[in-house]
């Protein structure tokens, strides 16, 4: 009768460690499914989402708070960044390209762009901005020695582009100011970063439960980013994009823009009287100079084209057309130009140059 209890007992401890081993391959090969999911998404990358990675690491380590400014934050100066795919290379003023002697050398000339993320050239490196193949081919033109200054800077409305201007960018000693209007610089970004409840808006109660479902969910989703962050990214960028269709899919959503939802609450009227004084004021601060002053306009954008006709301010429009949105954008994720994107915009700039007659 001993025999068979211990006969029963190794049976038992025999069962159990064939569970525990089989418990054990089953985690192994679960951790190890998580890794290749992983691994494959920072390689193959399939909506660009290393755009959020980038995104998270140049607000953390390149950009720097300036309180005291109307600006509100700026680069770091003399910085090097690797970034997923590209770099980023900033001058002793934080300003995106090679440093440029101040003062200004004897018989050079100088273009400097004042904008946000597309003046910048989120996504690409540098050779590949339009702000610099203006100044490459100027150069090869044999239009005298011309040097552009890339002042662009993300997350900035036309009040912080001013700053930017005021502060570093005449110190330049411009010839020509070009400033890059795009659609969202009437969204005030002391507004934008407020929380969207906390913003003096008056929400529907579906619009509530649609932000705060949306909010619980990415707040899951980001425990994932220390451990997985291009998994993370990947997760939250298909759930808002499934959201987004969602939202429009609803009765009474479908003329409404769920990206929006992020700007509610943001005072536009507010934005669009301060984008005015900002641009009266910097034609202004340019005209003292002797230099000229010239607004680009990428979003078309009908009030911005009337505001300067209406105050004498050069205008042109350097808007993709239909026949050439094939292939300009950086990824899914990324709306940003990419290098042909790029391309076309500074076609266009040299084009409004030349037609301005800018260059002597």
């Amino acid at each position: 009768m001993q025999g068979l209890y211990q006969r029963l007992s190794l049976m038992k401890t025999s069962v159990v460690k064939k569970v525990f081993k089989r418990i054990a391959i089953v985690l192994v090969a679960m951790v190890l499914a998580v890794v290749v999911v992983e691994c494959s998404i920072r390689l193959i990358d399939p909506f660009g989402v290393s755009h959020f990675i980038n995104m998270k690491r140049y607000r953390l380590d390149l950009c720097v708070a300036r309180l005291d400014s109307v600006r509100l934050f700026a680069h770091h100066p003399d910085q090097v960044m690797e970034l997923a795919g590209w770099e980023i290379r900033t001058d002793s003023r934080g300003f995106r390209g090679p440093e440029r002697l101040i003062p200004k050398p004897v018989n050079t000339k100088r273009m400097v762009f004042v904008g946000d993320s597309v003046t910048f050239g989120w996504g690409v490196d540098l050779e590949d901005t339009f702000v610099h193949m203006i100044g490459e081919e100027l150069s090869a033109r044999g239009a005298g020695k011309w040097e552009t200054v890339n002042a662009g800077h993300l997350f900035h409305d036309t009040t912080q582009e001013r700053g930017v201007l005021e502060e570093d960018g005449l110190a330049y000693e411009p010839d020509v100011v070009f400033l890059v209007y795009v659609a969202n610089d009437i969204h005030l970004t002391s507004q934008l970063l407020k929380p969207a409840t906390e913003r003096p808006v008056t929400f529907t109660e579906a619009d509530l439960v649609e932000i705060e479902n949306r909010a619980a969910v990415l707040d899951q989703l980001r425990k994932l980013d220390g451990w997985l962050p291009y998994t993370h990214r990947l997760l939250s960028f298909v759930y808002s994009n499934y959201q987004n269709a969602a939202f429009k899919e609803r009765p009474g959503n479908e003329d409404r823009d769920p990206y929006l939802l992020d700007r509610a609450g943001i005072d536009q009227d507010e934005g669009w009287v301060l984008c005015r004084e900002a641009m009266i004021s910097m034609n202004e601060m340019v005209a003292k100079t002797g230099a000229v002053f010239v607004v680009l306009d990428i979003t078309k954008h009908p009030k911005v084209e009337d505001f300067c006709a209406e105050n004498g301010l050069l205008y042109a429009r350097i808007t993709h057309g239909p026949d050439e949105m094939d292939d300009i954008r950086n990824s899914h994720s990324d709306p940003h130009a990419n290098r042909k994107g790029h391309r076309q915009y500074a076609d266009k700039i040299l084009q409004v140059i030349d037609d301005f007659d800018l260059v002597d």
